[in-house]
């Protein structure tokens, strides 16, 4: 279900209804001070940086959710109510939360009364400024007290929720006229302090949050508004608050609005003070003067709302998708703006104290920020670069009011330096600015050791070739991009964490993920080397990125996808040979982005895993299967319950890769749907299961084995923000930066008209128009991929099946028969004389021992062989059904094209020409001409689909051949099983009797002559028939005549099929050569036009 709308024209999103599944939130602010709002007025601000200077107190994890915030209490006769609903939760007539581009607007209407309150950070602003504007709708006069409400933080957020010893005495405020100072610790070691004020005399104020709301009471029930009468309370430690009350009548249609100013203040250190004891407060009266007026907020919001349309300009699309246009012109935009800002610290899921500015995270982030503000986006890249240590690594976080590495966290993300390579090239593809390059950085903060940036992106690329495991793959250290696939981690105890613990340092865990990155920035790396003549270094990076390639396609393949890693024994990670995690998602996109296996087909064998075997209607799973147990050689992956986060949960941020990875290989309408799967807008009607805001992307989505599939979690600040907005941009509508200019290189789905894109680059404004008129080109190819797609698996099952071993097996096994046949014979000549009946026997026995034991090995090999053959058969039968099909649909798509085709030319065709004909007008002509021309155009299209026909009608033919065959030889095969093995065995039995039979003779001999003779008869008789039934025996199933012939005719077959291939390919260089000699008359005669 829906929970509101979005307002395409004002760029808002209108909540309808207060009870969404989780807080809606908002982000205020573009430099300094930000503010973060939820749709029921929840939410806290900060100065810089979240946990050193947060202003409000914020609880997470609070009951009720969202809890905590800038509310304005209204009670009117006893009745009290909030316009944001939270936290008293009185009905409402009316209620509507505008998130828009750097404001909110709540309104809340309850018994005539409307109030709104419009929250924004303005433009070189260190406050948030709330205009709340009440009007009376109703026919009677209304008279009212409103209390204003916000909750200090004590500063260090991270302190003011756990050193509650110190805390509980340190808060400390001032108050004068409409203005309350929080100035808690400014006696001592800070210089800054907080203002919470309003543009009018006030009729009341509380600083001090237990006479405000009572000790046991809760936001929803506070003392003060409740009673109706602020208690002008002073806060002395404990918790300190700023609340206004102030007194409103309203005449019937009577409108009036206040302005509140909840602000950061400081001063130099040797300014603190007015005089001994009071603060300095001439910042604080500085910023209050510019917001006393509707006017000067009127300004200010015009302002915000005229910096968002500036900055968003810079890329503006409009396809036949509306949801992709409101995303892309939009809110994939405002979220990069934010993600810019914000990292990864402060959200709803994160707290703004435990994570600082992400090394990785912030050079991604400007993947999709560069082209809004390129200047801001350079100066992130050198604060970043700053934090990089002399061997290249890098720490993994950094704090941005200090803007030093987070020791806390450290290095050993062994991804980390590549990222810094990427963000630079993204910026100089942009930019066109290669003076970055020679700006000077320092390592670790450290000024001393500044060098040019040029110098920490080599540092970054050797970080990689200097740290490689023994397979010549990358070493993953701590992790690579998953944070959460700690190989060297090894963790038994509980809290310990995972990224920053290392009890096996193994020098042997592997990254094919990181493989891939090296391969993808490695081009950008040379060209980047080259510009400033490191032409050394870009042949290096060129021999070992080629090397890499090499190593990923070598043991980096798993046969139908890439793998993940290798563990810190060596092991296969992300394999079918696992039971767990047998494919993951990374490795699958950035090594097809980085081109491995394009040109080999094994891109798309990769993909079409993700497809098989990741999809969700959700988006792409991490991995699969997912891991049911905790393996500790694995880290932190295994330790989320299955489909949850990176343990086969639909990781958003990854999933642009496959996106991308499609583009690459051509596959626009796998492209789009990657797309759409996890974009927030197309989520917007199951917002119930999906939860989070249905106008900006989430980190995460619990797939098929949760519980609570679909249910997303993480958003805002997320990685998948800047990686979508890059992927629908630069490849899905192919409108890429490079080097030198803009390239134009669209993979987009067979189904659309086309797209224009308006996009500033460089100081001019390019108007791009992509059009696939009237879908000529494309009718018809989806059953042309069938069939192109059917011959493809003809071609692999002819590449992949050696019909011939069957015939070498055959004849090994004739020629040991034979042999056997040979060694049953006496010696001649001298040999002859010695050779006796005890030796000949030993002989047989010898020979048939091992003559038994191959021709066993053969009949083995030739079972193994009639079960490939049979299914075959059935392959074929399988085939012959899908050509079947596909013919079928081909024959559809030609009779309507021409029973459409004769239409058009009898009718609308007919009625152009004769308007033409009727007014003369030159424009009339041209219509009827274009039509004309199309229609032409579209004959051929048929043409073309009546030739692939015919293919498919040929391969009927073929395909039952070939069936027919292979039906052959399984006969064979089994006649050859069935009597011809067992014929032999027996005659080795008979042979081995007759000799024993000769003994017997001899020893009758003496006995009796006659009964001599009559044996020797019989003897002789029974040697002529088992001779002649030996000779019987020995002959095959297939005469070798036959199989002369057969053989002949095979090769003469293939002969004949290699004279066809070759006269078909000098046709179509004969073709090619022609219709170059066509393009060059056409452009002579249209240059002579």
């Amino acid at each position: 279900m829906k929970y509101g709308y979005f307002d395409d024209a004002a760029r808002e999103y209108v909540i309808t209804r207060p009870d969404t599944p989780y807080p809606w939130i908002n982000y205020l602010g573009e430099e300094d001070f930000f503010s973060l709002m939820s749709n029921t007025s929840g939410g806290y601000s900060f100065y810089k940086d979240a946990r050193m200077l947060r202003l409000t107190r914020y609880r997470y994890n609070n009951v009720p959710t969202d809890a905590g915030g800038k509310y304005y209490y209204i009670n009117e006769n006893g009745d009290l109510w909030t316009p944001g609903w939270m936290p008293v939760k009185a009905d409402l007539e009316k209620y509507e939360c505008r998130h828009g581009l750097g404001y909110t607007v709540i309104t809340g209407k309850r018994n005539g009364l409307l109030c709104e309150q419009t929250a924004l950070v303005p433009l070189g602003c260190t406050a948030e400024v709330t205009r709340v504007k009440f009007r009376n709708e109703t026919d009677k006069k209304k008279e009212f007290t409103f209390f204003s409400f916000v909750e200090f933080c004590l500063w260090n957020a991270l302190d003011d929720m756990t050193n509650f010893q110190r805390n509980f005495s340190i808060g400390e405020v001032e108050v004068i006229g409409s203005t309350i100072y929080h100035k808690t610790e400014y006696r001592e070691r800070r210089n800054h302090y907080a203002v919470f004020s309003v543009n009018v005399n006030i009729d009341g104020f509380d600083t001090d949050r237990e006479t405000f709301i009572g000790l046991y009471n809760g936001f929803d029930d506070p003392d003060v508004p409740k009673a109706g009468k602020s208690r002008n309370s002073i806060a002395s430690g404990w918790a300190p608050i700023g609340s206004h009350s102030i007194k409103v009548e309203l005449e019937p249609g009577e409108e009036k609005s206040f302005i509140f100013v909840l602000g950061y203040c400081e001063n130099p250190e040797d300014q603190k003070w007015e005089c001994p004891g009071v603060i300095n407060k001439a910042p604080a009266q500085k910023l209050l003067a510019a917001f006393r007026t509707d006017e000067q907020f009127e300004a200010a919001m015009q302002a915000m709302h005229a910096y968002f349309e500036e900055q968003l300009s810079n890329y503006q699309a409009k396809t036949p998708d509306e949801k992709m246009n409101r995303m892309v012109n939009t809110w994939n935009q405002y979220q990069c703006t934010v993600t810019y800002h914000m990292s990864r610290s402060a959200s709803y899921f994160e707290s703004g104290i435990g994570r600082g500015m992400g090394f990785r995270d912030s050079t991604q982030d400007l993947l999709g920020f560069v082209h809004i503000i390129p200047e801001l986006a350079r100066e992130r890249i050198l604060d970043i670069a700053a934090t990089q240590m002399e061997d290249g690594s890098a720490y993994h976080q950094y704090q941005p009011l200090t803007k030093k590495g987070n020791n806390d966290i450290g290095s050993g993300f062994n991804d980390d330096p590549l990222w810094l390579i990427f963000g630079v090239a993204a910026y100089i593809k942009e930019t066109g600015d290669e003076s970055i390059l020679d700006e000077m950085v320092a390592y670790d903060c450290d000024a001393s050791k500044a060098k040019p940036l040029s110098d920490h992106l080599i540092r970054s690329f050797h970080h990689v070739t200097d740290n490689l495991g023994p397979h010549g793959l990358p070493l993953i250290g701590r992790a690579d991009w998953n944070d959460c696939l700690n190989l060297n981690c090894f963790s038994k105890t509980p809290g310990e964490s995972f990224q920053t613990t290392a009890n096996f340092e193994s020098g042997v865990a592997e990254s094919v993920f990181i493989a891939g990155m090296f391969v993808a920035v490695g081009e950008d790396y040379q060209q980047l080397c080259k510009m400033r003549g490191l032409d050394d270094e870009a042949a290096f990076a060129d021999v070992e990125c080629k090397k890499m390639y090499d190593t990923v396609m070598k043991d980096g393949w798993d046969g139908k996808w890439f793998l993940r890693a290798y563990d810190a024994f060596g092991n296969k990670i992300g394999s079918h040979e696992n039971r767990d995690g047998q494919i993951f998602i990374e490795p699958q996109g950035f090594c097809v982005m980085a081109g491995i296996g394009i040109k080999e087909g094994r891109a798309k064998e990769a993909l079409d895993s993700v497809r098989d075997l990741l999809d969700t209607p959700y988006g792409v799973s991490l991995l699969w299967p997912t891991y049911k147990e905790y393996h500790v050689e694995l880290g932190e992956i295994t330790s989320y319950p299955p489909s949850y986060k990176e343990n086969g949960g639909i990781f958003c941020h990854n999933n642009p890769w496959i996106t991308i990875a499609e583009t690459m290989i051509g596959r626009g309408d796998r492209a789009l749907s990657t797309y759409q799967h996890i974009c927030p807008a197309y989520t917007e009607d199951i917002s119930e299961r999906h939860r989070t805001e249905p106008y900006v992307y989430p980190q995460m989505i619990a797939s098929v084995d949760a519980p609570r599939q679909g249910e997303a979690k993480n958003s805002w600040l997320t990685g998948t923000a800047s990686w979508t907005l890059y992927s629908v941009t630069q490849y899905i509508l192919g409108i890429r930066p490079q080097y030198n200019g803009l390239m134009i290189d669209p993979c987009i789905s067979d189904k659309w008209d086309g797209f224009t894109v308006t996009r500033k680059f460089r100081g001019d404004t390019f108007h791009i128009t992509v059009t696939n008129p009237d879908h000529v080109m494309l009718y018809g190819a989806d059953a042309q991929k069938k069939v192109s797609e059917f011959a493809d698996s003809i071609l692999n099952t002819v590449k992949n099946t050696d019909s011939g071993e069957v015939g070498d097996i055959l004849t090994n096994l004739i020629t040991e028969l034979k042999s056997f046949e040979g060694s049953t014979q006496k010696p001649k000549g001298l040999r002859g004389l010695f050779f006796n009946a005890k030796a000949q026997l030993a002989a047989v026995q010898a020979r048939y021992d091992a003559v038994s034991q191959n021709v066993e090995t053969i009949s083995a090999s030739l079972e193994q062989h009639q079960i490939q053959l049979l299914k075959d058969v059935a392959m074929f039968n399988r085939l012959y059904e899908m050509n079947l099909t596909y013919f079928r649909e081909l024959s559809m798509y030609i009779m309507a094209g021409e029973m459409r085709l004769k239409e058009i030319r009898e009718g609308d065709l007919e009625k152009l020409r004769a308007k033409a004909a009727e007014t003369g007008d030159a424009m009339d002509a041209q219509a009827a001409k274009d039509l004309a021309d199309q229609c032409d155009r579209f004959e051929k299209k048929l043409h073309d689909l009546k030739l692939t026909r015919q293919v498919a009608l040929q391969m009927a033919p073929q395909i039952r051949m070939l069936q027919n065959n292979n039906a052959l030889l399984v006969e064979r095969i089994q006649s050859t099983l069935v009597n011809t093995l067992p014929l032999w065995k027996n005659q080795m039995v008979l042979a081995i009797g007759v000799h024993h039979s000769q003994q017997a003779m001899k020893a009758q001999r003496a006995v009796t002559d006659a009964t001599n003779e009559l044996l020797k008869k019989n003897a002789e008789t029974l040697k002529m028939g088992t001779l002649e039934t030996a000779k019987e025996a020995e002959r095959g199933i297939i005469d070798l005549e036959t199989l002369t012939k057969t053989n002949q005719d095979l090769i003469d077959t293939i002969t004949e099929v290699q004279r066809i291939q070759k006269e078909g390919r000098d046709k179509r260089r004969e073709a090619e050569k022609r219709l170059a000699e066509m393009e060059d008359e056409l452009k002579k005669k249209m240059l002579e036009s």
